[in-house]
């Protein structure tokens, strides 16, 4: 198996909104503000989500799985309460080298993120002791591209609609770089001098990296409601200042995140989620060009891809495939049974399509595709019920996508409370297997008070 590969083509017709030139912040620009007070609500913005009625009629309809049917390991303790050392949503925690699955995984006696591998034989993750980031709050993006291990990892917040950071929040903490060497002799990794570098200053919402064809690495995160890139400049211990992707649609609520991924061999992707306007974009980069063009496209939202109200929510999980095409998983806003709820989209040279995988009625949340360019197939992990209890997958040919009815396969599942399903850039084969590692939620269903240990969980999928 290889680095995750790039992607192409496949379905729809591309709205173009725009080609314009984007211009660097000025030193500092952009990344000491207080965050803005929340604006009156408008008929622009998307309607809070309380329970209305009809969701409440399809939470009654919903299938519920045996939330106590155990499918999969408990893996290591994770520390109690805080945000889930899983998550966030569009970051890849898991890799495969040297014939072995690797994973960032928080050691509680540690108190920091370390660097582990999964022993197939007992099914146990071993700690190699490497250290990736020891601050509470940071949660990391892991890229291995065949030479070295790049993790991005920076301090983060939580945010809901309605409800944005404070101006502490925001300010504190940074992003940083984190680059390793594998030692096959050792099997474990050593971090590389001249590590970590400041990517930025402050938290943000999440952040998520890759690297194009000329070895440029690019990151994109969201913060004081603005999507944010930042790049490497003439080597990885070099960045530049963080610019904001050109446009109205790049300005965003305080809950929204974004997405990096590199695809056909030459471009670069952001795409990100923004609320206020119900929609999902992608910016297009191609790596020959200025860094300041950029095509910003309607992924889906405004009529497009067959969906017009409740569209975009902040949950994605993207991956690309050798041929060029971009896969995007997406839940959306949509509240009434019968709308899609999660929803594959895919993008080829004739634009964007999109695929139902779920309805309001699964209550699915959580999304997470993996692809495997051999077996021609593309999974969609999902956590259900919404407020998080198991994962159950899908998977579905790559050329012809279809997804059939019903929850799927449990792949994790056991404690009632388990969320935030993760695994690695990479497209996945028969030598590599498929590996998703998931963890205990805050609280148990129903609101319930936790009375056990929260603790990871893994379990492995055949690739076919």
């Amino acid at each position: 198996m290889t680095k995750k590969q790039w992607l192409g083509p496949a379905a729809v017709t591309t709205a173009l909104v725009a080609v314009v030139a984007v211009g660097f912040l000025g030193p500092g620009a952009g990344e000491d503000e207080a965050e803005p007070p929340p604006r009156a609500a408008r008929s622009a913005t998307p309607t809070p989500r309380p329970t209305t009625t009809a969701t409440a009629t399809a939470r009654r309809a919903t299938q519920v799985p045996d939330l106590d049917r155990v499918v999969g390991r408990r893996g290591p303790e994770v520390p109690p309460g805080g945000r889930s050392p899983t998550s966030d949503k569009t970051q890849s925690k898991l890799w495969f080298h040297d014939g072995r699955w690797w994973g960032l995984l928080y050691d509680t006696r540690a108190g920091a993120t370390l660097i582990h591998r999964l022993d197939p034989r007992r099914r146990v993750w071993v700690n190699t002791g490497v250290v990736v980031d020891g601050r509470d709050g940071a949660r990391a993006d892991a890229l291995w591209d065949g030479h070295k291990l790049y993790v991005a990892t920076g301090t983060t917040y939580e945010s809901g609609w309605g409800s944005p950071p404070t101006a502490r929040q925001v300010r504190a903490g940074s992003a940083v770089l984190q680059r390793f060497s594998y030692r096959p002799d050792r099997k474990t990794y050593v971090r590389d001098p001249g590590f970590p570098v400041r990517i930025h200053s402050g938290a943000s919402e999440s952040i998520t990296l890759d690297e194009d064809s000329t070895g440029q690495l690019w990151v994109t995160y969201t913060r004081l409601r603005k999507v944010f890139v930042n790049r490497t400049t003439g080597g990885d211990r070099s960045w530049g200042r963080p610019f904001v992707l050109p446009g109205p649609a790049a300005r965003v609520n305080s809950d929204d995140t974004s997405g990096v991924v590199a695809f056909a061999g030459g471009e670069v992707g952001v795409f990100w989620s923004n609320q206020n306007t119900r929609t999902f974009y992608f910016a297009v980069h191609d790596d020959a060009a200025d860094d300041r063009a950029w095509r910003i496209e309607v992924a889906y939202g405004h009529h497009f891809s067959g969906c017009s109200r409740g569209c975009a929510n902040d949950h994605m999980s993207l991956k690309a495939l050798p041929d060029g095409r971009v896969f995007v998983a997406v839940k959306t806003a949509n509240r009434v049974a019968g709308q899609p709820f999660i929803v594959l989209l895919v993008r080829s040279a004739s634009g964007w399509a999109a695929h139902v995988a779920g309805t309001v009625e699964e209550l699915y949340t959580r999304p997470l595709v993996v692809l495997s360019a051999e077996k021609r197939l593309v999974y969609l992990f999902m956590v259900v019920p919404e407020e998080g209890g198991a994962v159950y997958y899908k998977k579905s040919d790559v050329d012809h996508i279809e997804f059939g009815p019903g929850l799927g396969t449990p792949v994790l599942s056991g404690s009632g409370r388990i969320n935030n399903p993760t695994s690695t850039k990479q497209v996945v084969d028969d030598r590599s297997g498929l590996v998703v590692l998931g963890s205990d939620g805050r609280h148990a269903p129903s609101g319930q008070a936790v009375k056990t240990r929260s603790r990871y969980w893994f379990n492995t999928v055949p690739v076919g």
